[in-house]
């Protein structure tokens, strides 16, 4: 094991990253990066075109939060929270036509025996969630 010397915590460095995704038939991306304050990491608009193809709806995806400690994690769990209630009327509104969000967890774990991955979500985290329409996707890579 070693130690991470900025938390003083015991354990492997694993990265991990929270991500959120928009998709809806005709939104604008920029109004989406507008009204949340944060730029994408990539998006498209319905009716753009990549090669031969025509994207159907609009594709939004950006970082919220990264890093490699337990306390970063649980730091970020609760910036998650905070984010999901200060823009709560947004995510009733995108649901409400017909938008779809997704929050993405990410985590890189350097192969090893035993366990290599534990997600706990709090119960409060998750109600916001199901409130929100927001599913959750886990992603664990190594």
């Amino acid at each position: 094991m070693t130690r991470d010397s900025a938390s003083g915590e015991m354990g492997r460095r694993d990265l991990f990253s929270i991500e959120i995704a928009f998709k809806h038939p005709t939104s604008d991306p920029q109004s989406i990066t507008e009204l949340l304050s944060i730029q994408p990491m990539y998006c498209w608009r319905a009716g753009d075109r990549f090669a031969n193809i025509v994207k159907p709806s609009t594709y939004w995806y950006g970082r919220l939060s990264s890093g490699s400690t337990e306390t970063e994690f649980a730091n970020s769990l609760e910036h998650l929270a905070d984010f999901l209630a200060k823009n709560e009327a947004f995510f009733h509104g995108f649901k409400d036509v017909k938008g779809e969000a997704e929050v993405v967890l990410n985590h890189r774990v350097e192969l090893m025996e035993g366990k290599v991955f534990e997600l706990r979500l709090g119960a409060i985290l998750v109600a916001q969630l199901a409130d929100a329409g927001i599913g959750v996707r886990v992603q664990g890579w190594s």
